[in-house]
């Protein structure tokens, strides 16, 4: 009897830890609309310590309701995976439970393929069977693999049975959403169940050993938190001590008197913490570590430290109408804490497997207009900028060429959008943008009879990296307030320039991530200095030392073999790629100036808070957008893009573009001067009728 006891608890286990893998999974089965996505962690607090028929009703209930499906039903795999056995369908418990042999099921071929099967793709007599057991004719019909988060091994199918707004398809197979609109779900949920003011959660980022609170909970709207990246070295305070000992929640009735509470973060945004409840979002599945071949096939090894991995800290902060957070709060932390893990986790596995994935998407498959100087890439997603990266390189045929191993590449590129920081420009979107732009000069100016296939490998990388670890301030602003990086590159010049080269070498110098691993010495060494040259050269002071020379270049003609004229080109491109937002349509451009300018205007309200009268340009009560644009681009983007124009005359469509949007800025600018008097500030020039003045030059 005692072992019979053991045998059912631990099936019952195994069941219960692949329903909460269900309930993940088939979150990207769902075809959801934003406002019912906040259910999703409603269920994740609803599942904890049910027992498995339970659980499974629960699942059942909520993927019906989300996909507008009459019923459903989970297939578990049986611990010695030759079974796939049914407990419930819908909310009725089956009894006995049913089961079938999985060699001989219709969905054998979905433990190798892991890939959903539609109402077709399930024979007629297995169907039939299903009509019996749920009591209803089977219309239509999708089975969806459920893969764990370390393995990514089958161990159930999710089956919903009769959408009632037709028949299922690829649509309601939906991706994850980014980290950072699930870290606000769940900040948002933490709080509802312990009816905290505020909740942050700080994930633990190993390369730079800091917590970072990608969405901080302000108590603002969405859009203010979004921006508010708040840093704290992984030591310091009390999300600081979680995060190192792994272990420990605490309970602190008053922060401010506790030793290790941190005052800074109240001070940077002026909320006042009277207690908090913080616990350790740790990644329960340490015990085994995964290794990823060369050919994207994951495989386990079982640890000797089975230690528990610490991935984030969860902080909740005052306790709404009471002194302190309840013996019930620690309760729902600790049980809310694991399903913080598994939808983080999650995330992470799902952006690696969908950029190793076997068939990756062609440039034209991502977009048909991908490869024009005039699209658009702030369209895209950024999961999709991340894959359309890897596209663009196998479409210049560099990873064949320079042998470059897509799992490295795919984390290499997974790790330079992590290094970038959310200020309203300078962000992995701006990278992106100027990574495309150094694709589509190759693809419509024959960049390869300018320059070798190197120097252009170099000019993408270089492109996408060129800003990592922006922090939304100005070389001068570094140097006026000696901060460390100012300290580390001041004497050399070009500081945030630098900082950003070497936050691209500490990349690459990652085993897992070094794309370039396969060249030669000679030709590591070289494509090294190039990024350096290249990425050093976006900083707009030096391009002003370079700019007669070049213009000098492309009067007298371009020398492949003389090494400046090399020099220069790479400059200009980078220049161009930089600055490539003005030269797209006048929509884009005014985008661009709005995130710009909310840019300059944060630091100009960090340099007023420090006693500091910022420039005219950084000040958003003073600023004139319309006239700094103008001046702008007379100054920078055109003589540029004439100069490109010279070199290439597919590039002259560009400059007239530019020249285009240079008028609209003088007729927005004659505008604004009528109005400005009348303004709150500087920001609200982008409230006037655009499209009238777009109009008028139109005819």
């Amino acid at each position: 009897m005692e072992g019979k006891g053991r045998k059912k608890k631990q099936k019952g286990k195994r069941s219960k830890c692949q329903i909460a893998v269900c309930h993940k999974r088939i979150r990207r089965q769902k075809n959801t609309h934003p406002s019912n996505a906040d259910r999703i962690l409603n269920l994740c607090a609803d599942l904890h310590d049910q027992d498995a028929s339970t659980l499974q009703i629960k699942v059942i209930r909520y993927l019906s309701r989300e996909t507008f499906s009459e019923s459903g039903f989970l297939l578990l795999l049986s611990s010695d995976d030759r079974e796939w056995f049914c407990e419930v369908v819908g909310e009725r418990i089956l009894k006995p439970e049913v089961r079938y042999a999985v060699d001989s099921s219709p969905f054998y071929s979905m433990i190798s393929k892991k890939r959903p099967m539609y109402t077709m793709d399930v024979p007629v007599e297995f169907r039939e069977q299903m009509e019996v057991i749920c009591n209803r004719k089977i219309q239509s019909m999708l089975c969806a693999p459920v893969l764990t988060l370390d393995t990514s091994e089958v161990v159930a199918i999710a089956c919903l049975i009769n959408k009632r707004s037709g028949e299922f398809n690829e649509k309601d197979v939906e991706q994850i959403d980014d980290l950072t609109i699930l870290l606000r779900r769940i900040m948002q949920e933490a709080k509802n169940l312990t009816k905290a003011e505020r909740c942050s959660v700080f994930l633990l980022e190993k390369e730079t050993d800091e917590l970072v609170a990608k969405v901080f909970d302000s108590g603002e709207n969405d859009r203010q938190e979004s921006r508010n990246e708040i840093r704290i070295p992984a030591s310091q305070g009390i999300a600081g001590h979680v995060a190192t000992t792994g272990r420990e929640i605490l309970n602190i009735d008053d922060a401010y008197s506790h030793d290790l509470f941190y005052r800074g973060v109240d001070e940077s945004t002026g909320f006042r913490t009277r207690n908090i409840l913080c616990f350790p979002i740790k990644d329960e599945n340490s015990m085994i570590e995964i290794t990823i071949l060369n050919n994207g096939e994951l495989y386990i090894i079982n640890k000797t430290d089975i230690s528990d991995v610490v991935v984030g800290v969860a902080q909740l902060c005052n306790k709404i109408n009471a002194a302190g957070f309840t013996a019930n709060d620690i309760e729902i932390a600790q049980a809310f804490s694991v399903y913080c893990c598994i939808s983080i986790m999650h995330v992470c596995t799902e952006d690696y497997q969908q950029l190793t994935r076997n068939q990756n998407p062609s440039v034209k498959e991502i977009h048909p207009e991908l490869d024009s100087l005039s699209f658009l890439p702030r369209i895209l997603s950024e999961n999709e900028m991340a894959m359309a990266f890897i596209a663009m390189l196998e479409d210049m045929n560099f990873i064949s060429k320079f042998r470059i191993s897509k799992p490295k590449l795919a984390r290499f590129v997974l790790m330079v959008r992590k290094g970038y920081r959310d200020p309203p420009y300078h962000n992995w979107v701006h990278a992106f943008s100027v990574a495309h732009f150094c694709y589509v000069m190759y693809k419509n100016f024959g960049l390869s009879n300018y320059m070798d296939d190197l120097d252009c490998l170099a000019l993408t990388v270089a492109g996408l990296c060129h800003d990592i670890d922006h922090r939304g301030t100005t070389n001068a602003y570094q140097k006026h307030f000696k901060t460390v990086l100012a300290t580390l590159y001041s004497s050399e010049g070009s500081v945030m320039e630098r900082h950003h080269f070497n936050q691209t070498l500490c990349i690459l110098n990652s085993a897992d991530c070094n794309i370039f691993e396969n060249l030669s010495s000679e030709n590591y060494e070289r494509i090294v200095e190039l990024m350096r040259d290249i990425i050093l050269a976006t900083d707009l002071g030096l391009h002003l030392n370079l700019v007669k020379d070049q213009e000098k270049m492309a009067d007298s003609g371009f020398v492949k073999t003389n090494k400046k004229h090399q020099y220069l080109l790479r400059s200009l491109l980078i220049t161009c790629s930089d600055l490539s937002d003005q030269a797209k349509c006048f929509s884009n451009s005014k985008t661009v100036a709005n995130l710009i300018y909310n840019e300059f205007f944060s630091q100009g309200d960090m340099e007023k808070a420090q006693g500091i009268t910022p420039s005219v340009q950084m000040d958003r009560q003073r600023a004139n957008i319309s006239e700094d644009q103008v001046n702008f681009l007379d100054r920078i983007a055109l003589p540029v893009f004439r100069i490109l124009g010279k070199l290439f005359p597919a590039a002259k469509p560009l400059e007239e573009t530019v020249e285009r949007n240079r008028k609209i800025w003088s007729i927005v600018d004659e505008g604004w001067r009528e109005m400005k008097a009348t303004a709150n500030s500087s920001i609200d020039m982008f409230n006037m009728d655009f499209e009238r003045v777009e109009k008028q030059i139109c005819s």
